[in-house]
């Protein structure tokens, strides 16, 4: 043994281990899901109307439909809410009820909020109703011209 130590040739053959250890990001590009950091107020403006815009077709899925032929969300027999205002007003919605939270408060509470609405989730469709009527009722309009 001791031969073989002092020969040495053990340490030339080695070839050194070349694994490439991806970086984060694209670890979390390649899992489709979302976390309760990733709804942090630098990136709800964009995340959250991402989120709930696969809502409808998640329902779909389920044989639920969320939305009429005009693409909006009935919250009573006569109140009908644009889809497409809702994902955009909800943004305004956290911001005011969620002010002066921390960054990690705040993403954690909107990542339950909005777990709430899988359509996987017992009470579900309920939970979008309640939702739709508090950013309808709470938020601000949306500024057109």
């Amino acid at each position: 043994m001791e031969a073989f130590v002092q020969k040495g040739d053990w340490k030339h053959q080695r070839q050194p281990l070349e694994e490439k250890v991806p970086d984060a990001q694209s670890v979390a590009l390649a899992i489709q899901g979302y976390t309760t950091r990733s709804f942090m107020p630098s990136v709800a403006q964009k995340v959250v109307p991402q989120f709930l815009q696969k809502l409808p077709d998640a329902f779909k899925q389920t044989s639920t439909p969320l939305l009429d032929d005009k693409e909006r969300f009935h919250i009573s027999k006569t109140k009908a809410v644009s889809w497409q205002e809702f994902c955009n007003r909800a943004v305004m919605y956290f911001d005011i009820r969620l002010a002066g939270m921390t960054a990690m408060a705040y993403s954690s509470h909107v990542f339950n909020t909005l777990s709430e609405l899988h359509p996987r989730r017992s009470g579900a469709l309920k939970a979008v109703a309640t939702l739709v009527q508090r950013v309808d009722a709470e938020s601000p309009n949306l500024l057109t011209i």
